[in-house]
C-alpha cells in the first residue's frame, strides 16, 4: 500500500480521540426548563388550531366523529386527498 503511512496517521488520531475524556454536563435544574409544561392539552390544542387558522370540530363519540368526517369529505372538491 502506497498510503499506509497516511492511513496509520489517521488511525493514530482516531485512537487518540477515543481516549479523550468528555466531561459529563451537570443535571438540569427545574429552573432550566425552556418551555413550561402544558397543563391542559386540549385547551392548548384548540388554541394552536385557532392560531394556525385551522378548522376544529369537537365531537362526543365515534358516531358523531364519523358523521363529521363524512360531512367534511363531501364538502371537498373532486380530486386526491392526502391524509
Amino acid at each position: 500500500m502506497a498510503n499506509s503511512g497516511s492511513r496509520e496517521l489517521i488511525l493514530q488520531r482516531i485512537r487518540a480521540g477515543l481516549k479523550t475524556q468528555i466531561p459529563v454536563p451537570p443535571p438540569m435544574s427545574n429552573e432550566a426548563v425552556i418551555f413550561p409544561p402544558v397543563e391542559d392539552p386540549m385547551a392548548r390544542f384548540q388554541q394552536e388550531c385557532k392560531t394556525n387558522l385551522m378548522e376544529l370540530t369537537l365531537t362526543h363519540d365515534a358516531s358523531a366523529s364519523a358523521q363529521q368526517i363524512a360531512s367534511v369529505l363531501t364538502s371537498l372538491p373532486e380530486g386526491e386527498i392526502y391524509v
